[in-house]
């Protein structure tokens, strides 16, 4: 009985949908709670005071009159009352829940008897409620208080004349759902080791979920016998806002929660950023829902990352390798997000520092300690040490702090020894877990910047026309063929002077004593050198420290100043235009080489061209081979992509060497350049991680969100600040899809030439692109591709591979499936009805919809030619007609096409002809998706194609099997699906598709191992179509029946091909296949407009689906017979008599016991009018088999109970030797 009330509580829980349990009563009164002292003896309330007792999660609270006390009277001798404590006019009893999540629904209070009661509540002022009675006018016994929604806490006055005697109270009330009230202000810490805390819970350990065991020296608390119990945690301080799944054990000997293998714990309402740490030891926790691992285990405590805001899952591993039973906790703590650390002084990115700075000060909202990963409070002050560096690693310093535990303020100071220069770009990195905040959780890796004063740098000029140095300057003259940059100052060159001038194909290099780059008259200027080629993208470096004010004993230097320009000259070139920065460029860049004509318009490259690729170390020391790569042309462009995993070295200098002179493919010609140089750029840091994406990673977006009319994004955080690089190149696209028309392609660059692309977008560590539109498309699987060109972290450095994630889209809201049956399935786009065709005329006609009609050549052609009108109805069945009904013969399939709104989904008819087998289905001008709904878990999948280009799947969990070419020349492409049922979705380019068929059923003729085993009985409860296995699996199989003509009598049995090859349901029929015996062949069914029909004269009598029992069989009149080769000796009442023998030839043998198997055939032959002569084996007459048969004998064995005789006259029931017999007055030869 017990198990059968925890069974409907259980359900109950389930049903209630928030988790809750069922009402729960509790009684205070003088011997309840059992424990003593929490029951209503222990009150004794003096007048104007308050007193509680608490018990459950139940708080009841007195308050007496100010003129009264109110106390327990335990019915001494003289009183005119029994038990009952007494609350005289204007006292209050309130009744609580422990948390917000505990509501009380009902209280009823039971009063003295024996007419001794005249008080009662009368007022119900803050919660609301019925109470009845409201009013009495006699005495009063029971008085009932409640409120459906429950509440928190009710409050009851006595405001009658009379004195409320209560003798006990009854309390029900409801828990459910998440303790998201108590637990709500991280950060929050379950500490299983607080002995106050397990004190104060002890007492909440209910007897509907708890059973305690004090065996021995055990002292815990298990929810046995309660599994899962999701509430375990509501109504136990111990336990507060905490969710699990399965056998909880709360033990107070070891001050631990112990959990199983499998176990899972929900934690509620984090938000992302916060971090979880627990303390346990036992088998592993693995992070399940919104939690990544940050801090493995180490010293028995492990710390997550929550990803995500909601609630956060954990699981208990189940590792093979390891026989530990679960997991002890000792605590679980919820951690506020990372110390936002500021600098303040200077300004994060501050220019014009000044260099005699001494100290950087950073600061933090919350107080700060040295970093313990326990989260303990450091009791003595500790040094903080961080780094200070610049571009010139001589110049890098430790800067160090005193941190205080409490502090807020971090004050960084300089070594005595060294001093800031002018300048100079610096970059304080402060170490990550160096410091923590007031939750426990250490800092992130913490980098700040700031520039320190230079000299006045007024700007670069063109002569007198300034350069625009926030975009690259297009010109096609300088004046004098330099580039003047201007200061406020008088200057002069430094020891260290150094410019760069780089045009992707050369790199001059300028020192103090060049004269060709040299000041102005007023030394107010200095004049670069730049001899501009045509198309040339120009990089001009002056390198920080080259210059300085010449005033005597300033310190003043000039910043670091790069300056871009394109050059705009007439003249066929090929120019490095990425990486764009060639003095700086990131270590996996892209190389992109770009061609203009003479007019300098773009103008397309031939062919691809391979370069070498390699570097030198800044002084020449080392080499890095990268060795050949290949430039891939497209347009106007090669294109040079790194392999994942090959990354430049920082500082190198690498020469780019084409093998051969780039051709243009519109223009006659050559390019003349084929070599180009760039330098890469110094990094520190790490490489940058992705931490989240939005759409999550193998979640299912919204389908309004598929195609929105407003732009949506799809988000990538880092767990660091990135730089977007030059040419960087995302692919959104469907998972198989190709790199064009299908794909979001989100480009970056620094020119206006990528404007007809998306863009990318980069702020802070967040990086996004948008859709909108007919961006993506319905029930698809797409792949987001971060390749490690794309970005770098805020020290240079890129990712370390590149980074993919994948989502998926829900079908159309439109989406249907009209097919009556799912499981096997056959289209056949070449046989479309004269019905479906004068449908989509009347559609043609109307002109209201996407369908239109045109001539190719000699075909013609019914497709979405109207499409510009009336867009194609994406991700949808096709439709057509006056009353646009479904096209029958494409039932269930859905399209998606890369183009809406053009004519690429046609119906062709081969030289205008309609007719069965000249019509096909074609997909051109791109990337097109078919989704096929609802094929069967394990179920094959055969797509008959022309094949000419890409047929890729985007599916998940399909294997492809195998791609073979048929007797029409065109392609079958063989798919299975895995063990869950699922939509299958296809991708395909300038397709044609013939055929497409689902099969779960499958058939093996013949032995492998037995060659005179070549044929097979089959039925099925469906029509099947056998000439589909020659075209889409590549192997002939013919159906054949076995005419009623013939009599049990016949010695012999020929056959005779189905009419089309094919078969009606439960039609029975012999199979016999053209290809390797004992193979295995697919069942395919018919197409929607064949229904072959069932021959009446058939003598094969098919099982279907299920066995035939042998009496189930029996007809009057006719001999069943089996195709085997196996059979045994039968006495004269045909029974079997000895064993069962394998013989070497299969005919048909008389069935006389046992049940036929399903998706067989046996032959039901009509006996003749002397009944015992019905053969007991009938040979196959059939396919050059019949050699011999005339004047062959049965076996030895068969026999049917008839007297045999030897030629000297014995009688013989069942011959055992060779030789000549007689039977029926005829002689026959055993052999």
């Amino acid at each position: 009985m017990k198990r059968l009330i925890d069974f409907c509580l259980l359900l109950l829980m389930v049903f209630w949908g928030s988790n809750a349990w069922a009402d729960k009563t509790m009684t205070f009164g003088a011997t309840s709670p059992t424990r003593s002292d929490c029951n209503l003896t222990k009150l004794s309330v003096l007048s104007g005071t308050s007193d509680s007792i608490a018990h459950g999660g139940i708080t009841l609270k007195i308050t007496a009159a100010s003129d009264d006390n109110a106390s327990w009277n335990p019915a001494a001798a003289g009183s005119n009352h029994g038990q009952t404590i007494a609350l005289k006019a204007s006292a209050n009893i309130t009744i609580s829940g422990s948390s917000a999540e505990m509501k009380i629904t009902k209280i009823v209070f039971h009063f003295e008897g024996d007419n001794k009661n005249k008080g009662y509540f009368t007022e119900c002022s803050t919660t609301g409620g019925i109470l009845d009675p409201a009013k009495a006018t006699s005495y009063v016994t029971t008085q009932t208080w409640s409120l459906e929604k429950g509440a928190s806490s009710v409050s009851l006055t006595n405001n009658s004349a009379g004195k409320a005697y209560i003798t006990s109270i009854d309390i029900t009330y409801q828990t459910g759902g998440l303790d998201n009230y108590t637990v709500q202000a991280y950060p929050y810490t379950w500490n299983f080791t607080d002995e106050s805390l397990w004190e104060k819970s002890e007492s909440q350990f209910v007897s509907e979920i708890w059973t305690p065991n004090t065996a021995g020296e055990d002292n815990e608390w298990r929810n046995s016998g309660h599994e899962p119990t999701v509430a375990t945690g509501y109504d136990v301080d111990l336990l507060r806002g905490l969710r699990f799944t399965d056998h909880v054990c709360a033990d107070r000997k070891r001050n631990c929660v112990s959990l199983p293998r499998k176990a899972t714990i929900t934690i509620p309402s984090l938000h992302e950023g916060q971090k979880v740490k627990i303390s346990y030891t036992g088998v592993d926790i693995l992070p399940t829902t919104n939690l990544k691992v940050s801090q493995e285990r180490k010293d028995n405590i492990e710390i997550y990352k929550v990803t995500q805001d909601g609630n956060a899952t954990l699981t208990i591993d189940d590792p093979s390798y390891n026989e530990v039973w679960g997991v002890w906790i000792s605590q679980i703590s919820v951690l506020d997000a990372a110390p936002v650390l500021t600098m303040t002084t200077p300004e994060n990115n501050a220019t014009g520092v000044d260099p005699n700075l001494t100290s950087i000060k950073v600061t933090s909202e919350k107080p700060l300690w040295a970093y313990d990963v326990n989260g303990t409070k450091t009791p003595t002050a500790t040094t903080i040490k961080a780094t200070l560096t610049s571009d010139d690693e001589d110049n890098a310093m430790e800067v160090t702090a005193t941190l205080n535990a409490g502090e807020t303020v971090l004050n960084f100071t300089l070594p005595q020894d060294k001093q800031l220069e002018s300048a100079t770009t610096y970059t304080l990195n402060i170490p990550a877990n160096v410091i923590m905040e007031t939750s426990g959780t250490g800092n992130k890796n913490c980098s700040f910047t700031f520039s320190t004063k230079g000299l006045n740098y007024l700007g670069a000029y063109n002569g007198t026309t300034e350069i625009n140095k926030d975009n690259p300057y297009t010109v096609s003259t300088l004046d004098n063929n330099r580039v003047a940059f201007a200061f406020g100052e008088e200057i002069e060159k430094t020891a260290d002077f150094k410019v760069i001038v780089s045009d992707g194909t050369t790199v001059n290099t300028y020192n103090k004593d060049s004269q060709k780059c040299g000041l102005s008259d007023d030394s107010r200027a200095l004049f670069v050198p730049v001899q501009l080629k045509a198309g040339k993208y120009y990089s001009i470096k002056i390198t920080a420290g080259s210059l300085k004010n010449a005033t005597a004993g300033s310190t003043l230097k000039n910043n670091q100043i790069v300056l871009h320009l394109i050059s705009s000259m007439k003249g066929i070139n090929l120019s490095m235009t990425t990486p764009y920065n060639q003095d700086e460029a990131p270590l996996t860049t892209r190389i992109i080489l770009s061609a203009k004509d003479n007019d300098g318009k773009n103008t397309n490259i031939r062919n691809n061209v391979t370069a070498t690729l390699e570097g030198k170390s800044a002084d020449g020391s080392q080499t890095h081979d990268i060795g050949t790569v290949t430039g891939i042309a497209n347009g106007n462009k090669l294109v040079f992509t790194p392999k994942e995993g090959q990354q430049l070295r920082p500082n190198y200098t690498y020469t780019l060497k084409l093998s051969k002179k780039a051709e243009l493919k519109d223009v006659v010609g050559t390019l003349d350049d084929d070599t180009f140089v760039f330098t890469t750029a110094k990094v520190i840091g790490n490489a940058p991680i992705v931490e989240s994406t939005s759409s999550a990673a193998e979640s299912t977006i919204k389908v309004e969100d598929v195609q929105p009319t407003t732009s949506k994004q799809i988000e990538i955080k880092f767990n660091e600040d990135i730089q977007l690089l030059d040419g960087a190149l995302i692919f959104c696209r469907p998972m198989g899809g190709s790199e064009s028309y299908q794909s979001l392609e989100y480009y970056s660059a620094r020119s206006g030439i990528y404007d007809e692309y998306n863009k990318i977008h980069a702020d802070g560590n967040k990086l996004w692109f948008e859709y909108s539109g007919q961006h993506l498309f319905y029930g698809m699987r797409y792949e987001v591709t971060i390749p490690t060109y794309a970005i770098v972290g805020n020290g240079g450095q890129p990712m370390e591979k590149n980074f993919k994630f994948y989502f998926e889209t829900p079908k159309s809201a439109e989406a249907s499936d009209s097919r009556a049956r799912k499981d096997v399935y056959t289209w056949d786009f070449t046989n479309i009805s004269d019905s479906t065709f004068t449908k989509i005329k009347e559609s043609v006609t109307a002109g209201n919809t996407y369908w239109g009609e045109k001539n190719e050549g000699n075909d013609h052609e019914y497709g979405s030619f109207n499409a510009r009108k009336s867009s194609f109805a994406q991700g949808q069945e096709i439709k057509a007609g006056t009353s646009n009904t479904i096209l029958p013969e494409l039932k269930g399939l859905l399209f998606n096409l890369v183009k809406n709104n053009r004519d690429r989904f046609r119906i062709v008819c081969k030289n205008g002809s309609e007719d069965k087998g000249n019509t096909y289905l074609d997909l051109i001008g791109g990337t097109h998706y078919v989704t096929i709904q609802s094929v069967p878990a394990n179920a094959m999948v055969y797509i008959e194609h022309n094949g000419n280009e890409m047929f890729n799947l985007n599916t998940l969990g399909v294997d492809s099997l195998r791609t073979i070419t048929n007797s029409n020349n065109n392609r079958v492409s063989v798919y299975r699906l895995g063990d869950k049922t699922k939509d299958l979705t296809f991708c395909v380019y300038n397709c044609k598709l013939y055929r497409i068929a689902i099969v779960k059923d499958n058939k093996t003729i013949g032995s492998a191992t037995q060659n005179y085993i070549k044929y097979a009985t089959y039925s099925q409860s469906y029509p099947v179509d056998y000439s589909l296995n020659e075209r889409l699996n590549g192997t002939a199989v013919t159906a054949y029946s076995v005419s009623t003509n013939y009599q049990s009598n016949a010695t012999s049995v020929n056959f005779t091909e189905l009419p089309n090859n094919q078969s009606a349901p439960d039609e029975g029929v012999i199979l016999k296949t053209f290809g390797n015996l004992g193979e295995s062949h697919p069942i395919f069914t018919t197409d929607f407009n064949t229904t072959p029909q069932k021959l009446t004269s058939n003598a094969l009598v098919g099982t279907g689906d299920k066995a035939t029992e042998f009496a189930t069989a029996k007809k009057e009149g006719c001999q069943n017979y089996i195709l085997t080769t196996k059979y045994f000796h039968l006495d004269k009442n045909e029974n079997q008599s000895g064993t069962v023998i394998d013989g070497n030839q299969q005919c048909f043998y008389k069935w006389v016991k046992g049940d036929a198997k399903s998706n067989f055939a046996y032959l039901q032959l009509k006996n003749p009018s002397n009944a015992n002569a019905a053969k007991t084996v009938i040979y196959l007459d059939w396919f050059g088999d019949t050699t011999g048969i005339h004047g062959m004998t049965a076996p030895s064995q068969v026999t049917s109970g008839k007297t045999y005789y030897t030629l000297d006259g014995r009688k013989v029931t069942s011959p055992t030797q060779k030789g000549i017999y007689i039977i029926n007055g005829k002689k026959i030869i055993i052999k």
